[in-house]
C-alpha cells in the first residue's frame, strides 16, 4: 500500500497544468515524458540566443563582480543584454552604458556632480581618458577625508567569448586639495574591437583605500567601438594636473600636471 502511494504522488509531481481553449484548463504529463522532446526552429534559436546571452554575461560579471557590487549585479545584466539582444538582435558593450554595479550604494549618489566629461580618446593603441573635477565626493563615514579614483576598462571579444581588462589607479587626494583635471593612459589590446570604461571612487582613510559600501561607488561611464587598424604606440606626451587650494587658504592655484598609466591586469 504504501508503494502504491509513493508512486502516485511521483506521478502526481510530474504532472503539469495547461491551458487550452479546446480543453480548458487541465493537467497532462511533462512534455518529453513518453518520446523525446523536440524544439522546432524557432524555439532552437531562441536557446541557443539566451545560453549566448549567459556567456556574455558571465564574461562581463567575472572581471568586475569582486569589486563593488551587490546581489543584484547579475540579474540586472542579464536584464540589459536580454533586452538589447530583443531589441537589436545582437549584444556589444552599448548596453552597459550607466550600469552601476550597486543598487544602492551608488556612484551617482557618491559625486556631488557629474566628473565625466566624455573626454576619450583612442590613438596609437592607447586609449586616453581626461577627467574634470568639479566637487569632492560625500559620505557619512566619519574621519575619512581621503579619496582615489580608478578606472577599470575592460575589452570584451563577445565572438571568442574572452576578455581583456586594465586597471588604472590615481593617488589618493584630500578632499581639500584634489586636482581639477587628471589624465589617464590606459593600453588597447591589439585585436580591441570594444571598449567599457567603470569609473570607482573609493573613500580613505591615511592613504590606505577602504573598499566599505558606503564610501564606495562604481558605474559604467562609457562604451564603444575600436577600429580594427590601430597604429603602434609612439612618443608619450605630458600633461599636467591644475590643483585646487587648501581649505580656507589665500593662495593663488598652483599649476600641476601628471599622466597616470594603466597596468594589465586582463584575463
Amino acid at each position: 500500500m504504501a508503494k502504491a502511494n509513493k508512486k502516485a504522488m511521483q506521478g502526481m509531481k510530474r504532472m503539469t497544468f495547461v491551458r487550452s481553449k479546446r480543453y480548458d484548463e487541465h493537467e497532462r504529463n511533462p512534455r518529453g515524458t513518453f518520446k523525446p522532446a523536440v524544439l522546432n526552429e524557432a524555439m532552437e534559436q531562441s536557446k541557443n540566443r539566451l545560453l549566448q546571452v549567459n556567456k556574455t554575461a558571465s564574461l562581463i560579471f567575472s572581471s568586475i563582480r569582486d569589486v563593488h557590487n551587490d546581489g543584484s549585479l547579475w540579474p540586472r545584466l542579464l536584464s540589459v543584454l536580454r533586452l538589447q539582444l530583443k531589441e537589436k538582435n545582437y549584444n556589444d558593450v552599448h548596453c552597459l552604458l550607466n550600469l552601476e554595479c550597486h543598487a544602492v550604494h551608488t556612484l551617482q549618489n557618491l559625486l556631488r556632480s557629474n566628473w565625466y566629461s566624455n573626454k576619450i580618446e583612442i590613438d596609437k593603441r592607447q586609449l586616453s581618458i581626461a577627467l574634470s573635477l568639479d566637487k569632492a565626493p560625500k559620505w557619512k563615514t566619519k574621519n575619512m577625508h581621503q579619496f582615489q579614483l580608478s578606472f577599470y576598462v575592460i575589452y570584451p571579444d563577445l565572438a571568442r567569448n574572452k576578455l581583456h581588462k586594465e586597471i588604472v589607479h590615481s593617488e589618493v587626494f584630500s578632499l581639500f586639495d584634489y586636482p581639477e583635471e587628471l589624465s589617464f593612459v590606459v593600453p588597447v589590446p591589439a585585436r580591441a574591437a570594444a571598449y567599457a570604461v567603470f569609473m570607482k571612487v573609493t573613500g580613505c582613510i591615511n592613504g590606505v583605500p577602504e573598499n566599505w559600501l558606503q564610501s564606495t561607488g562604481m558605474r559604467c561611464v562609457e562604451v564603444g567601438t575600436i577600429e580594427r587598424k590601430q597604429p603602434k604606440p609612439g612618443g608619450q606626451k605630458a600633461a599636467t594636473n591644475r590643483k585646487k587650494p587648501n581649505a580656507g587658504s589665500q593662495k593663488s592655484k598652483t599649476t600641476n600636471r601628471t599622466v597616470v598609466k594603466g597596468k594589465s591586469s586582463g584575463k
